[in-house]
């Protein structure tokens, strides 16, 4: 347990992953959302994705933290799942 703590509260940024795969894709277009680029984000979404995303309240990158769960790769599809947790105030025990 306490290696698993010092583990989350001593690692910095992930490190990119390679953009031509699912996981990479969704982590940059992960990055502009949070960066608030939307340019940036529209551009890893197919002009069907972009025509039914509209703009939702925002949050605080200082916040949001999002996860890599798994990823399945298909001939031609993939799925990648995240976690994206926003935690609230009340310390490192906080409600999240």
């Amino acid at each position: 347990m306490i290696v698993a703590l010092a583990v989350v509260f001593t690692r910095g940024e992930p490190a990119p992953l390679d953009e031509s795969t699912p996981a990479g894709a969704v982590q940059r277009y992960s990055a502009a959302v949070i960066a608030g680029d939307e340019a940036a984000a529209a551009a890893h979404l197919s002009e069907a994705a972009r025509t039914r995303c509209s703009n939702v309240g925002r949050t605080t990158a200082d916040n949001l933290r999002v996860t890599l769960v798994s990823t399945t790769v298909r001939a031609g599809s993939a799925d990648v799942r995240v976690l994206i947790t926003v935690s609230e105030g009340g310390g490192p025990f906080g409600s999240a």
